[in-house]
């Protein structure tokens, strides 16, 4: 039984006992405990996630020489014991990625196994205790302190982390700005084409009619280079450590609908359901033919994600260039949703780094309308020339509605902050999800 890849929400108590029947030893990704130590759990956490990460289960006594489980009796179903187990966690720095899950009870008894994934932002440690922390693979002791090389080796992980992610932007914005010429070469040759059609029809009214009055030729294509005047929204997010491939480039194309879709619980508009082939994965472009708007969407087998879409609109009554940014949070949530569809599909656990960028600002009015409002106020101008605001986020913070709602809130208020507005309430946003249909009702 593949205690390590199998996901540990699809095991029984059963399972468990049969786990532990076949003799599996305790050793470098497997620890098992009596009980909830007293001592918590903290050290292992910061252990695994240095090391190469493992599964800890709670209600299994070993045999401190051998390592093979003597007696699984499980314990006692409490609900504190959940609980406990969060909080060991969150004394690790940085907040390692795990997820717990508890068996089916019998006769008043469960296991409580812990996932603790490999770590990408090495070295993880224990709030108020100095030293890191590794897993030995044998039997006693389990923890040990790491060594000055080993320390080296887990700083110069996380450096290479940061490299390939820098990598992987670099090119997805190689790809936009490829991807944006191509474009506009595209409206020019629709405009030649236009304009050699107008003239040939010019020259046969002249020859048939003496004296007729053709109109000027005026181009139905959109006027100006594209991305010259545009305030390009930009989301991006991937693995912290992009190092495998999550999935091939026609598998992502085979399930872009599923990653649209999701289990049907939000409603989507991205990704685009008609993605071309590109390097190391797949990608959307197209402009607006009378606007020139602009949307560019990207997908990488090393799992990053991209939006860049241009969110300036204008006012004609007014003369106004306006960005809503509740369009912003739209794009956001509908980005981060299929970045999580996405990582549960293809089975990628961990940490998610990324960003968002808005391009073209100073001087646009900004609107804060969000939902149905009754009270506009005056928009505010932006202030500088572009913005940029990190995330640092987890798959288990995206593949629970709950927590996701609550992080989307917290961001959508930063974003509103960032521009200039204060005292966005939570209420408020709910509002506005509940009308989109995204609203999760489990409060």
């Amino acid at each position: 039984m593949d205690i390590l890849n199998k996901p540990i929400k699809t095991f029984t108590f059963a399972d468990v006992v049969s786990f532990c029947q076949e003799g599996h030893r305790e050793g470098l990704q497997i620890d098992y405990k009596k009980d909830l130590p007293t001592s918590g759990l903290a050290k292992f956490f910061s252990a695994f996630s240095n090391t190469r990460g493992g599964v800890i289960i709670i209600g299994v006594e070993e045999d401190r020489m051998t390592g093979i489980p003597t007696a699984w009796d499980g314990i006692n179903n409490n609900a504190q014991s959940i609980e406990r187990i969060h909080q060991w966690a969150s004394n690790v720095e940085p907040l390692p990625s795990y997820e717990v899950h508890a068996t089916d009870e019998q006769g008043g008894k469960i296991f409580i196994l812990v996932r603790i994934f490999e770590g990408d932002r090495t070295p993880y440690y224990v709030q108020n205790d100095p030293r890191i922390y590794i897993r030995t693979g044998s039997i006693t002791p389990s923890v040990d302190l790491a060594s000055p090389d080993a320390v080296e080796l887990l700083i110069k992980k996380k450096e290479k982390a940061e490299l390939a992610r820098n990598l992987y932007i670099r090119m997805s914005e190689d790809v936009y700005q490829a991807g944006l010429k191509r474009a506009e070469r595209d409206r020019l040759r629709k405009i030649a084409i236009e304009k050699e059609n107008y003239d040939k029809e010019k020259k046969k009214l002249e020859a048939d009619i003496s004296g007729f009055d053709i109109k000027p030729y005026r181009s139905h294509y959109y006027s100006k280079e594209l991305g010259s005047d545009a305030s390009i929204f930009t989301v991006v997010a991937q693995p912290f450590h992009p190092k495998e491939p999550v999935a091939s480039p026609p598998e992502l194309k085979d399930k872009i609908i599923e990653i649209r879709d999701g289990d049907g619980t939000f409603p989507l508009d991205f990704p685009s359901v008609n993605p071309e082939p590109m390097l190391n994965g797949i990608m959307y472009f197209d402009w607006g033919e009378a606007d020139g708007e602009i949307r560019n969407e990207q997908f990488y087998s090393t799992g990053l994600v991209r939006l860049s879409f241009d969110v300036l609109r204008t006012d004609n009554e007014r003369n106004d260039r306006i960005i809503y940014l509740v369009h912003l949070a739209s794009l956001l949530f509908a980005v981060l949703k299929a970045t999580g569809n996405f990582y549960r599909m293809f089975g990628y656990q961990g940490g998610v780094k990324g960003f968002i960028s808005l391009t073209n600002v100073e001087g646009v009015k900004l609107n804060d309308t969000i939902g149905r409002s009754l009270f506009p106020r005056d928009d505010k101008e932006g202030l500088l020339p572009s913005y940029e605001l990190e995330f640092d986020v987890d798959t288990s913070l995206l593949n629970d509605n709950k927590a996701f709602q609550d992080y989307f809130i917290k961001t959508v208020q930063d974003i509103y902050w960032m521009f200039g507005y204060a005292g966005l309430r939570e209420e408020t946003i709910k509002t506005y999800l509940k009308e989109r249909g995204w609203l999760v009702n489990n409060e």
